[in-house]
């Protein structure tokens, strides 16, 4: 997440506008400090947030709130990285195999203990035998369960060359034969203490399922998404990238059922259109193009505004993807005002690129430096932004009922997560209507959306009781004046 001086949570106006699955939040009252929307699970006082999946060897496990998920890579081996805020310390999750099933827990941890201290000492020639170390084993668990699986764990303080004791934790299960998942915790050995409680209530939520059976669910889900994704056409594209603005509105709906009596929320703007890279930053000049940016490709905009206690957050995302998907690009900016004055109290934007398996971020909010991300996700069955906007029009010309599931990056998230759209319909011909239930991550709320046979959005209804539906933007705006809330131009 985003966090924020004022109080407001940037990264879930991102969500309640821009992507393309709406799930909305509560936003933050003043003084909340940017709270996430719903209630989180806790163990102890550590609070944890969304569940994160390694599916090859059936890991779920949730990370502490707050948290951003990266990725880092050595050769062709990928290793999902946790780290705070404040970069205190780091936790990998890495899945080691053997050749052959005749490694037991205990041997796994007594190598690594041995490999540890040889980093700092000598060991004897065929590496078996510590003959001296600087190395200190500060604790060691045998025989661990966690969540009914054997495991164990141990903390090992090594000296560095600045001469700071640094402290690194393992805790190793042991899924398969074959198969190691490793949770390494690094951390300053002063700074030990309460990362330890944050590292250790984050392993205790991790559950293995079996990896096959979980492998198959999700990857029929997953190559049926791909494969509807293989279905679409240039000339599918020609006719949705129209370059019209389609407008909805959020609101929370009276019993009356009225527009007077509801409660409104936000609205938003949504464009598609065939284009060049570098018009994912409307702000610079064509002139100032490199080659990259005249790279030809299919273009998205999402422009809105939401409501919150301070006053109007406007929000603009421009998206960008290459015909052959390998590619795409995006911009997401947003400015808070002042409900009064009309003063700008936090401006925030997002730059993210992706080529092939290769995705990287940037994020800038005032009064704070910027950070850069590169998340953790698996290559197959990733779904562009431009694509992830398109899917109602997508199940819709298919024509087919199915359970789907897609990789895509969340900016709630700051990180990529699965999705998973149910697609039903009911009726024939132009009287068809699609029914799209739709997860945006394994422990959001469903949101329920409803479409003619064009996949043109007729309602949807979030996780939180509140509704989209296509608007009349004059009429709309005719509305909020009724209501007294503001109606000035979104600012780009």
């Amino acid at each position: 997440m985003l966090p924020l001086s004022r109080s407001i949570p940037i990264a879930r106006i991102a969500l309640l506008l821009i992507t393309a699955s709406i799930v909305s939040p509560s936003l933050a009252q003043p003084g909340s400090g940017g709270a996430q929307s719903r209630p989180r699970p806790t163990t102890g006082a550590v609070e944890l947030g969304e569940a994160f999946h390694i599916d090859e060897v059936g890991l779920s496990v949730r990370i502490p709130l707050g948290c951003r998920l990266e990725s880092t890579r050595i050769g062709d081996i990928r290793t999902a990285q946790i780290m705070p805020a404040d970069g205190g310390w780091i936790m990998n999750i890495q899945t080691p195999r053997t050749e052959r099933g005749q490694t037991s827990l205990a041997d796994a941890a007594d190598h690594t203990i041995r490999l540890l201290q040889g980093s700092v000492g000598v060991l004897d020639p065929e590496q078996k035998v510590v003959l001296q170390t600087r190395a200190r084993v500060l604790e060691r668990s045998n025989n661990l369960r966690i969540n009914d699986r054997d495991a164990e764990r141990f903390y090992v303080s090594l000296p560095r060359a600045d001469d700071v004791q640094l402290v690194k934790g393992y805790t190793i299960f042991q899924p398969s034969p074959t198969q190691f998942v490793v949770f390494e915790l690094i951390v300053p050995e002063s700074s030990f203490g309460a990362a330890k409680g944050i590292y250790e209530t984050s392993v205790a939520t991790a559950k293995f399922l079996d990896a096959e059976l979980v492998s198959q669910e999700r990857g029929m889900a997953i190559r049926a998404g791909q494969e509807l994704l293989r279905l679409v056409t240039p000339a599918d594209y020609d006719r949705w990238l129209d370059g019209q603005e389609r407008w909805y509105r959020l609101s929370r709906p009276a019993a009356s059922g009225a527009a007077i009596d509801a409660e409104e929320v936000g609205y938003r703007g949504v464009k598609l259109w065939k284009g060049q890279r570098g018009e994912v930053d409307p702000r610079r000049n064509k002139a100032a193009w490199t080659r990259a940016d005249r790279q030809q490709g299919f273009l998205a905009s999402v422009r809105g505004r939401v409501m919150t206690p301070q006053g109007p957050a406007d929000s603009e995302a421009v998206y960008f993807m290459a015909p052959d998907r390998s590619e795409e690009a995006w911009s997401i900016r947003m400015v808070l005002r002042d409900r009064a004055s009309g003063r700008e109290l936090v401006t925030a934007q997002e730059l993210g690129a992706r080529t092939m398996q290769d995705l990287n971020i940037v994020i800038e909010q005032s009064g704070q430096p910027p950070r850069t991300l590169k998340p953790y996700f698996k290559s197959d069955g990733y779904i562009s932004q431009v694509d992830m906007l398109l899917l109602p029009r997508i199940f819709a010309d298919q024509g087919v009922q199915s359970d789907f599931a897609f990789y895509g990056y969340q900016p709630q998230l700051e990180g990529v997560s699965m999705r998973r759209d149910r697609v039903s319909r009911a009726g024939r011909g132009t009287n068809v209507i699609w029914t799209v239930e739709t997860n945006v991550s394994e422990d959001s709320p469903t949101q329920t959306g409803t479409f003619n046979h064009k996949g043109e959005s007729l309602r949807v209804t979030t996780g939180e009781d509140m509704v989209w539906e296509p608007t009349d933007i004059e009429q709309l705006l005719r509305l909020w004046q009724q209501k007294g809330l503001p109606t000035s131009p979104i600012r780009r």
